[in-house]
């Protein structure tokens, strides 16, 4: 889902070296939300970085969204929302972590998973970006797992963005999920998606923008090997898509409930669209 282009990049087996989370000069771009650092505050003697959120490409306008600190000693970087004191503090990333790990992390910025997400780390490398070495977990769900890819890269943070740590073992079928589109540090890139031309893009719609499945029902949801898709009207064709947009299945259909096999789709969430009687109706599932 989504592929990473760096400036330089270089896959090794080593685990990198640690780098920080950056105290200034640092923009994450996560579709039309920009979060970036800017100053340190002091809380309960402890020293915590300020971070801040913007929905303006230009930063003209910001408000406080969290405070922000590596764990002395260790790899954790910890966090505590705004509005909030010090008990609240949460794990937002543990780069210590090794292969078959498993941990639970707090992300801030994705509504629907307020509570902690249990995931582990499926595998370890280093990425090289403009010269220096960043250790990188490949990240699973393992309560849930939408099948959605997802890296942590220290320094950086999660390829969903820097407060989504975990979300792809957190399924939900009526919020869009967000993606980093850009990372700049010095006014440099480090972070690029290539399937993004700008590091500000408009949220893809959620499942509540698309046709309200008022018609049409499916199960099981999730599924495993099949589908059986149930309407009180016609149903004349179908398509089964990605969350990206992308075809991965069309047939004809000829009644009112009809089976669809899925056996053969990667784990993760779709969208299946129906015609009815000229209409399109459309319903996520999970595979």
């Amino acid at each position: 889902m989504i592929p990473l282009l760096f400036l330089l990049i270089c896959c090794l087996s080593t685990h990198g070296q640690n780098l920080d989370f950056p105290d200034s000069n640092a923009v994450w771009s996560v579709f039309e939300q920009k979060y970036f650092v800017e100053g340190d505050s002091v809380l309960n003697g402890t020293v915590y970085q300020k971070y801040y959120l913007s929905n303006d490409s230009a930063l003209a306008t910001s408000s406080f969204f969290a405070l922000v600190r590596k764990e002395p000693g260790t790899r954790r970087i910890l966090a505590i929302p705004a509005g909030s004191t010090a008990v609240d503090e949460v794990t937002l990333y543990d780069f210590s972590l090794q292969t078959n790990d498993i941990t639970s992390v707090h992300p801030l910025s994705f509504p629907p998973a307020s509570e902690g997400i249990v995931v582990r780390v499926a595998g370890v490398d280093s990425v090289l970006i403009l010269g220096d070495y960043h250790k990188r977990l490949r990240i699973v769900g393992v309560e849930q797992n939408t099948g959605f890819l997802e890296y942590w890269i220290e320094g950086i943070g999660s390829t969903f963005g820097v407060f989504n740590p975990g979300i792809t073992g957190f399924v939900v079928f009526d919020y869009p999920y967000p993606t980093l589109l850009c990372y700049e540090r010095n006014n440099e890139y480090l972070y690029r998606n290539p399937d993004y031309s700008s590091c500000y893009e408009k949220q893809d719609v959620g499942i509540d923008q698309l046709d309200a499945p008022k018609s049409i029902s499916i199960s099981p949801n999730p599924a495993s090997d099949h589908i059986r898709i149930s309407s009180a009207l016609k149903i004349e064709n179908y398509r089964i898509e990605t969350m990206l947009g992308k075809v991965v299945a069309t047939g004809e259909l000829y009644s009112g409930s009809e089976v669809v096999e899925v056996g053969g789709l990667p784990a993760g969430i779709y969208v299946l669209r129906v015609r009815v009687e000229e209409e399109i109706l459309s319903i996520k599932f999970v595979k």
